[in-house]
C-alpha cells in the first residue's frame, strides 16, 4: 500500500520528467528518470515481497488466565514466527480496551530471520471489573524510504473477565465497619415463640402448649390461677441486593467507576450478613441484563455475584417498576430488599405507589449521588460539573423525601458513605423483622 506521501512524490516525479522532456533539459531529465526508477523498484519491491512476507508471519498470542481480579496482573506472550525463507523487520501493538493497563512489551518491534521465532512478554491490568475484549495485534512495516506501509491484523481476539478487587472489598470491611456490625452480637431479631430465651410469664388460655405451664407460680394470686412461660426465639432474614446495572452506574474516569464501588460495597456487607447468620442474595437489573441468585447463608452465593458481574458490564436502561416487576417474578419468600440505584434522567421519574407493595417485602431505596465524581479536572470545568451534580442531588433528595411520604423507606447516599448505609439499613431491618 502506498502512502499519500508516495502519490505525491510520484506525481512530482513525473511531472519533473514532463517539463524536462518538454524544455529539453536532458541532464535533468536522465536524473529524474534514475531517481523515479528507484522509487518505483523501492515500492514494487516493498509491495511484491515484504508486504507478502509480512502475512505468512504466524503471530500467537496465549493469556496466562482468562480471570482475575481488578489491578492483578495477567501475563500475556506473544509469539511471531518466521514462515518465509527471508529476514523481516516490522513493529507491532496490542490493542487493548481502555480499562487495561499494559506494561513494557504490549508494543515494539521484531526482526525475524527465516524460520525464526521471537516471543514478547507482558502482563496486563484492568481497572474496572466486567468481561472485556482483549483486541487483536497489529503488525505493520514500512519500506526504507517511508513511502509505503504494510498492515496485517491478527483478528482473534481473547476475553478476560474481571471480578472486585481483594484491596476494595477488605478496605471496605475495614476494622470501624467490623466493630459497628458485631460489637452487640449476632442476632438481634427476636420474636415471642418456642424459642431458649425466657420472655416473661403471662395468664394462661385454653390455646396454649400446656408444657410451658409456669408451675412455680401456679396459685400466686387466686389459689388455682395458672401462668405461661413466653420465650424468645430468633428469627433469620434474607437480605436481597438489587442492583440498578443499567448504563446509570457506568459513570467515572477509568480509574474509579460508579459500578466498582457499588459492588465492592454490597460484597462488603454480604460478608456481614453472612456472619451474622443471615441469607443473602442479588438481583441485578436493566434493560438488558436480569440475573437472579437466590437467597443462600453460604460464601457460595458471593462467588457466584462476583463470577456474575465479572460477566457483564452495565448497559441498558432502569426503572422502579421494571424492578418491582423482577422482584415479583423472582422473590417468592419472605425477604429484605434493598434497592441500589443512582437514578438517572430523574426528570423522568415515574411512580406508582402500586409498584412497591409487595407481601412479604419490605424495599428500602437507596438513590446514589454522583458528587463525590467532580474531581481531577481543572478549576473551571471541576465547578461546573460539580455544580451539575449539586443540581442532580437535589432531585434526588426530593424523590427521597417523595417516597418516604408515601411509605416507601428511601434515603440519598454517596458512594462513600454507601456500605454504613447498608449495614444501618441491615440492622434496622433486623430489628423490626
Amino acid at each position: 500500500m502506498i502512502k499519500k506521501s508516495g502519490f505525491g512524490l510520484l506525481a512530482l516525479l513525473a511531472y519533473g520528467n514532463f517539463e524536462a522532456y518538454i524544455l529539453g533539459y536532458g541532464t535533468f531529465l536522465l536524473f529524474v528518470t534514475i531517481i523515479t526508477a528507484i522509487i518505483c523498484s523501492d515500492i514494487l519491491i516493498f509491495n511484491l515481497v515484504t508486504a507478502n512476507a509480512l502475512r505468512r508471519v504466524d503471530i500467537r498470542r496465549t493469556l496466562g488466565k482468562s480471570y482475575g481480579r481488578k489491578g492483578e496482573s495477567i501475563s500475556v506472550v506473544l509469539k511471531f514466527t518466521n514462515a518465509t525463507r527471508r529476514s523481516i523487520y516490522f513493529h507491532y501493538f496490542d490493542t487493548l480496551s481502555t480499562v487495561f493497563r499494559p506494561d513494557q512489551n504490549s508494543s515494539g518491534e521484531v526482526s525475524l530471520g527465516p524460520g525464526e521465532t521471537v516471543e514478547r512478554r507482558y502482563g496486563v491490568s484492568s481497572v474496572s471489573i466486567g468481561k472485556y475484549q482483549v483486541g487483536p495485534i497489529i503488525v505493520y512495516s514500512e519500506d526504507s524510504l517511508r513511502l509505503c506501509i504494510s498492515s496485517y491484523i491478527l483478528a482473534k481476539d481473547n476475553e478476560i473477565k474481571i471480578a472486585p478487587a481483594f484491596s476494595d472489598i477488605m478496605s471496605s470491611r475495614s476494622e470501624l465497619l467490623s466493630n459497628f456490625v458485631f460489637s452487640q452480637g449476632s442476632h438481634i431479631s427476636k420474636t415471642i415463640g418456642q424459642g431458649y430465651d425466657f420472655h416473661g410469664i403471662r395468664q394462661y388460655v385454653d390455646s396454649d402448649d400446656f408444657r410451658y405451664v409456669a408451675w412455680s407460680r401456679f396459685g400466686i394470686q387466686t389459689g388455682d390461677d395458672l401462668y405461661i412461660k413466653e420465650m424468645e426465639e430468633e428469627r433469620d432474614i434474607n437480605v436481597i441486593f438489587v442492583l440498578d446495572y443499567s448504563n446509570a452506574v457506568n459513570y467515572g474516569n477509568d480509574e474509579s467507576r460508579l459500578f466498582d464501588q457499588i459492588v465492592a460495597s454490597v460484597i462488603s456487607a454480604s460478608h456481614a450478613i453472612l456472619r451474622n447468620r443471615d441469607g443473602v442474595g442479588y438481583l441485578i437489573v436493566s434493560s438488558t441484563h436480569d440475573y437472579f441468585i437466590e437467597p443462600k447463608r453460604s460464601v457460595n452465593v458471593i462467588q457466584k455475584f462476583e463470577k456474575t458481574v465479572s460477566d457483564i458490564i452495565p448497559d441498558g436502561s432502569f426503572t422502579f417498576q421494571m424492578a418491582m416487576e423482577r422482584i415479583r417474578e423472582n422473590v417468592t419468600k419472605s425477604a429484605f430488599i434493598i434497592l441500589l440505584t443512582p437514578l438517572s434522567f430523574t426528570e423522568n421519574f415515574s411512580f406508582r405507589r402500586e409498584d412497591f407493595r409487595i407481601s412479604g417485602k419490605r424495599p428500602v431505596v437507596m438513590l446514589i449521588s454522583k458528587e463525590n465524581y467532580a474531581k481531577g479536572l481543572d478549576s473551571f470545568q471541576e465547578r461546573l460539573l460539580r455544580n451539575a451534580f449539586i443540581m442532580e442531588n437535589r432531585k434526588l433528595k426530593a424523590i427521597s423525601s417523595f417516597l418516604n411520604s408515601a411509605g416507601i423507606k428511601s434515603r440519598v447516599v454517596t458512594n462513600r458513605n454507601l456500605l454504613p448505609r447498608i449495614l444501618s439499613e441491615y440492622r434496622y431491618g433486623k430489628m423490626v423483622n
